[in-house]
């Protein structure tokens, strides 16, 4: 098994690189948050017999109200209670899709299946426009003319707003279409 955690612009590069060196039955899962391109490429580059499934793992509830930086940091059961949406592509053998959903039960999550195109849309809601929003907000904030003395009484409401936007690269969003 080999676990892709990367930003979803990064994935065909490393699948063109790992690719050839995969043994025969690997199943790569790729948790980044774009599917459809991922299934494409990984249906390209991949020889036969090394597999692809894509796994978008959630952070549990109770993890998001740790504080504001309890969900990055590393933790044994983060993903504990969480889901996992699985991306399974058409002919993948019984014994990859088991392999995931073991993978899954490690983690702690509940598996359930989705539609690349699905869990694309789903990540341009929850991800990329929280993103978008957050880089305006700080974009507008710091261009009025008011923002020094703003920034000074700026509070945890403001700075959990404009923090998403600052938390992704301009190539990622940029990945994301």
């Amino acid at each position: 098994v080999v676990i892709l955690a990367l930003p979803s612009g990064q994935v065909r590069g490393y699948l063109e690189a790992i690719g050839p060196r995969l043994k025969r039955d690997a199943l790569v899962l790729d948790t980044s948050w774009l599917k459809a391109d991922a299934v494409g490429w990984a249906s390209e580059i991949l020889p036969e017999g090394r597999h692809y499934i894509g796994a978008v793992p959630t952070v549990a509830a109770g993890a998001l109200y740790i504080g504001a930086s309890g969900a990055s940091e590393p933790s044994g059961d983060l993903f504990e209670g969480g889901l996992m949406a699985m991306v399974v592509p058409a002919r993948t053998p019984e014994a990859a899709v088991d392999l995931a959903l073991q993978v899954a039960s490690w983690l702690g999550t509940t598996p359930f299946f989705i539609d690349p195109a699905e869990v694309d849309g789903v990540a341009a809601t929850v991800v990329d426009l929280p993103a978008i929003l957050g880089a305006a907000l700080m974009r507008v904030a710091v261009r009025s003319p008011g923002w020094r003395e703003a920034r000074r009484m700026a509070g945890r409401v403001f700075a959990t707003s404009a923090i998403v936007g600052a938390l992704q690269g301009g190539a990622d969003l940029q990945a994301a279409r």
